[in-house]
């Protein structure tokens, strides 16, 4: 092959070479330098039908001859360099690149002796086992253990680094390496199923990858565990880039394990303005150390905020449950962002507080006949009797069986879907009883009573179920929802058809709703600051709520809000707007 590139033309011992941006290039080159040819001059103009080559290149020299190759390089004029570069940098890939050294080596002291097993760390003085590997892995490790802040701001910093794409040639390391997406898929594998760490050194899963491909890489615990903390800061850099310069409301809740240890998360939610989606961010889970309280709260979602570059001058609202604890911690927040020059308002989560209002069924009354009671009854005797539900399910159609549901206190809207489901089954729950397979069935009575309040409880199951969207703004349908939940009770309470026991719970429920959001008359609905109601709770619906009410499309309507509780809101909207023109606050 050498001697045929040298008598492609014997007169002038040239050849013609392709621009250097042609992918053939490269290719050319490395077979060039493989055979001990070095290029000395070379022209980007020549013409391959130019009869005169030797402008093309000037000569052809072998390396065995005395010439210093670090003393030549390709001559290019000046039109071939990219003028993007500046320089002859774009011309790196022609020459051999060496890999850049471990950052490792900025904190420990390089062994004179190469076959020294040991080196010294300049951070805690002492000397680090570097095994005969010269694997820079047990010094990465040693970083981890023993200087674990120093090792995640190493961390941070390779994240932030934006790689550098060559694409004038197609990289090889996807072809040669064996492998080489295994230790991606398996931190996601792990990652979004929940597994341990020490599920890479389990024996079955390492012989399930082999057996797969026998060259499958064979990772440790702490290899994992690092991949996990890069994924995570990798994770956390874009979720900064997301929420930068962007406003968003903040749901915090603390809460207790079954090992009695305390956690607090978060998560942030904004609106793109482009296409008007909803998206919540989860920012962690953080595990808390002594008791719950207030200023513990507080300590750590403000924490939380600083992970993540938030302030709270971008946080339009906190939004927290009803507990005496949460509520003294939104009113903290609020308080450290008006020193802090933000404006963030705290709710109360409208759920809870529905759910407040529709506990009063919870239970029984003295009008209920022991209705409540009863159906619990029912429900635990076929949970807890295989043949009982056996025969329940037998007796209803093919592919549309269905169980009875248990409510708990703290499910949105269980106790509807409890008596819903027993509406459903009385009919198989009746034949059941003349078979003499139920014994504890409900009276005629109870039924009524469960036939009217599951009518009762159907408005907060449907308020419940769209405040719980995740795709779409809610905070504008509460004043509506409220509404409807009013209007549904007031009518089950003035109707002469309802029974006894739906008159006295509707009548309950009215007094706890006005409680919660005030009485609803014109006037009284929209107020710039709210009274305290119960437990330090604001009593009424937030001005903020109204107004976002008014400026949503759905209900821009103001179904709900009084013409005079409207005109107020809507000052309040253009003062908002005027100040946010002129940047007066």
């Amino acid at each position: 092959a050498r001697s045929q590139i040298a008598s492609s033309n014997s007169n002038s011992k040239c050849i013609h070479l392709l621009p250097p941006s042609h992918p053939a290039f490269h290719t050319f080159f490395n077979l060039v330098k493989y055979f001990n040819i070095m290029i000395i001059n070379y022209n980007p103009h020549c013409n391959e039908n130019n009869s005169n080559s030797s402008s093309s290149i000037s000569s052809v020299i072998d390396i065995n001859e005395n010439v210093n190759l670090n003393e030549h390089e390709i001559m290019l004029d000046d039109d071939d360099i990219d003028k993007n570069d500046g320089d002859a940098n774009s011309l790196s890939y022609l020459s051999s690149s060496k890999r850049k050294p471990s950052w490792v080596w900025s904190h420990f002291r390089r062994p004179v002796d190469k076959h020294a097993e040991h080196v010294f760390c300049l951070l805690c003085q002492e000397d680090v086992f570097y095994t005969g590997t010269r694997s820079t892995g047990m010094l990465e490790r040693h970083v981890k253990r023993k200087h674990s802040e120093l090792f995640k701001h190493a961390l941070r910093t390779g994240a932030k680094k934006v790689p550098k794409i060559d694409v004038s040639q197609v990289s090889m390391e996807g072809f040669l390496a064996p492998c080489p997406t295994f230790e991606q898929c398996l931190l996601n594998w792990a990652v979004e199923t929940y597994q341990p760490l020490r599920c890479c050194e389990e024996r079955t899963f390492r012989d399930l990858c082999l057996a797969l491909n026998k060259k499958c890489p064979i990772l440790s615990r702490d290899k994992l565990h690092t991949m996990v903390q890069c994924q995570y800061i990798r994770v956390q850099e874009k979720v900064k880039k997301i929420l930068t310069n962007r406003y968003f409301a903040l749901t915090t809740d603390s809460w207790t394990s079954l090992a009695h240890h305390s956690y607090t998360t978060c998560t942030a939610h904004f609106i793109d303005k482009n296409t008007w989606q909803l998206h919540s961010l989860v920012l962690g889970i953080f595990q808390k150390s002594g008791t719950s309280n207030a200023i513990d709260t507080v300590t750590y979602v403000e924490k939380q905020l600083s992970l993540f570059d938030l302030h709270y001058r971008d946080m339009t609202a906190v939004v927290t449950d009803t507990e005496a604890t949460m509520i003294a911690a939104g009113r903290m927040m609020v308080e450290n962002a008006e020193r802090r020059g933000g404006v963030t308002k705290w709710h109360g989560c409208i759920d809870h507080l529905l759910e407040l209002v529709t506990g009063i069924a919870f239970k029984d009354l003295p009008e209920s006949d022991g209705t409540m009671s009863a159906c619990r009854t029912l429900i635990n005797f076929l949970n807890s009797s295989s043949q009982a539900m056996a025969k329940l399910l037998s007796k209803q159609s093919v592919g549309r069986a269905v169980k009875p549901i248990q409510d708990v206190a703290t499910r949105w809207w269980s106790t509807w879907s409890m008596l819903d489901r027993l509406m459903r089954l009385k009919t198989y729950l009746a034949l059941m009883e003349e078979e003499g397979d139920l014994t504890c069935n409900l009276n005629p009575t109870q039924w009524l009573i469960v036939r009217d309040l599951q009518v009762a409880l159907k408005p907060f199951m449907i308020a419940q179920k769209l405040l719980e969207g995740q795709s779409y703004a809610t905070i504008s349908l509460i004043p509506y929802l409220v509404y409807k939940v009013r209007k549904n009770l007031e009518a089950l309470r003035d109707s002469p058809a309802s029974s006894p026991y739906v008159m006295s719970i509707a009548t309950r429920m009215l007094v706890k709703l006005e409680e919660i959001f005030g009485s609803g008359v014109e006037g009284a609905v929209a107020a710039a600051e709210l009274p305290e109601g119960p437990r330090r709770r604001p009593r009424g619906i937030p001005i903020l709520v109204l107004m976002s009410s008014l400026l949503d499309p759905r209900t821009k309507g103001g179904v709900g809000i009084p013409n005079a509780d409207q005109e107020f809101i809507w000052e309040k909207n253009q003062k908002c707007n005027h100040s946010h023109i002129t940047g007066s606050g």
